[in-house]
């Protein structure tokens, strides 16, 4: 199949070498222009759906399965794909490349069938790979941020009418959902470190916004996750440029350590970086403050998205788009227009007496930064209810959770979300709880492992003026929306 003429865009690239390559003897991937049937297992992912979504934009046959059906799903089925509730062997059958993520295990009968048939077996982020070679790619990388950042690029590159491919881990407003193809020359990607496989990527530039260890299941030591991002930022062409928060002392460790060819450009809020904030301050809406670069020009900025966080992932926004040609004040006319995306700062119900939010934070340092922003408006009290995700993460960052909680009034633990995760004895909600506890002084902290429960707690505990706070990466969210419609009606 070929691709849709298009005069800015280069021809496809191959399927990239995978981090987990395929087992079997299964034949090499094929070229994108080879294929016409691809088939997703475990299609209602955030990551998988994006590419699937694109795929199908581009005119390609898209089968998938899931365990259960979603508004994704469902929404690949109204583009033209074919979704299966369920795995059978029988799924992948006409299929020319099947597609699957770190999180499909071995035994999964459709993957099974696949590499006995030799129907080659490509890792999402090959799939993604080979999308971004047709465009000069951008790749947001970073433990925390890389979504918003990837949205905020993304969003700025559209209103600058360049119309770029995007695909994102997180659903967007303004692209409506997580990915969209584009006809310009930048393909705008969210990259993975988790598993290792940003590695599969080959961006002409890329942002890192911050690196910590967030996946101890895969990164056994600190040193193995700074040797990734090192491989990563020294893939990007001497043509490229790199964009590096440099308030992370980490990402200095890393861009210092590497053997980056490309240019790098610097931000953070101190005045050392190429690109620094100043004079932040919440607004009603969000957070204003003042760009300084380093070669003198200052320009006014505001956000309709709050805290110190997402000051610091707009300084990698306006450098990177600054980068690749858009004038400043353009950049400084629509960020403001930028409304955040699903579950990141998201308002679930805000009344005259009560507003409630909900947040993906789930790291200690997300957790800490999300609660400073809640602080930043001054409500009555920060109540914070918070779902641990995964007992290998909990395990490892449980005492840096305990000390995430400084500007909560109140905090409720909810169990473990542990995923695909076996229980680890003794790494439990009310270990996080007594971790906290170990570092308040005096402030309320509860642990409750029933959802129903937490709704019965906020409801006589909740006053006006108050501000709940739901975090997690798990299904949390189930909280604030099951208390705002008992407040709302």
């Amino acid at each position: 199949m070929q691709f849709p003429s298009q005069q800015s865009i280069s021809p496809a690239g191959r399927i990239g070498e995978s981090v987990t390559p395929p087992s079997g003897g299964v034949r090499a991937l094929p070229s994108l222009q080879e294929v016409e049937s691809v088939h997703f297992i475990g299609i209602g992912g955030i990551g998988m759906s994006g590419i699937a979504k694109v795929l199908l934009q581009l005119g390609y046959e898209v089968s998938g399965s899931d365990l259960k059906q979603s508004s994704i799903t469902e929404k690949l089925t109204a583009l033209g794909g074919r979704i299966h509730v369920g795995h059978d062997a029988l799924h992948v059958n006409g299929a020319d490349v099947v597609v699957c993520s770190s999180a499909v295990p071995e035994g999964n009968v459709e993957l099974q069938q696949a590499r006995s048939n030799g129907i080659p077996v490509a890792h999402r982020s090959e799939m993604l790979a080979a999308i971004m070679d047709r465009q000069r790619g951008i790749a947001i990388a970073g433990t925390h941020g890389k979504s918003t950042t990837t949205s905020m690029i993304a969003f700025v590159l559209e209103r600058a009418r360049l119309d770029p491919t995007v695909l994102v881990g997180g659903e967007l407003n303004d692209i409506g959902g997580n990915a969209k193809f584009g006809r310009g020359e930048f393909c705008v990607v969210e990259a993975d470190e988790s598993d290792g496989s940003l590695l599969n990527l080959r961006p002409e530039r890329a942002v890192v916004t911050n690196v910590e260890l967030d996946h101890p299941d895969y990164f056994e030591t600190e040193e193995k996750l700074y040797e990734t991002f090192r491989s990563f930022v020294s893939r990007i062409p001497a043509t490229g440029a790199l964009v590096a928060c440099y308030q992370c002392g980490n990402v200095a460790k890393v861009v210092d350590g590497s053997a980056v060819e490309c240019p790098v450009v610097t931000y953070g809020l101190g005045p050392n970086s190429d690109y620094s904030a100043s004079h932040w301050q919440p607004t009603l809406t969000g957070v204003a403050f003042q760009l300084q670069k380093r070669a003198g020009v200052t320009q006014e900025m505001e956000l309709s998205v709050p805290g110190r966080h997402n000051v610091l992932n707009a300084l990698g926004t306006i450098a990177m788009c600054e980068s690749v040609g858009v004038d400043m004040g353009l950049i400084a006319e629509v960020l403001p227009q930028f409304r955040g995306i699903n579950r990141r700062w998201q308002t679930i119900l805000k009344t005259s007496d009560i507003w409630i939010v909900d947040d993906y934070a789930h790291h200690p340092s997300e957790v800490a930064a999300t609660l400073a922003a809640a602080k930043g408006f001054e409500p009555g009290r920060v109540i914070a209810v918070f779902q641990p995700h995964r007992y290998s993460r909990t395990k490892a960052l449980c005492e840096d959770f305990g000390r995430a909680f400084a500007d909560a009034d109140y905090v409720i633990i909810n169990e473990i979300y542990g995923v695909h995760e076996d229980p680890i004895p003794g790494v439990t909600g009310e270990a996080v709880a007594a971790a906290i506890r170990r570092n308040t002084d005096g402030r309320p902290v509860e642990y409750i492992a029933d959802r129903n429960a937490i709704c019965e707690r906020l409801m006589s505990i909740a006053a006006p003026g108050d501000l709940i706070l739901t975090m997690g990466a798990g299904d949390i969210y189930t909280v604030a929306k099951a208390v705002a419609e008992r407040i709302g009606g």
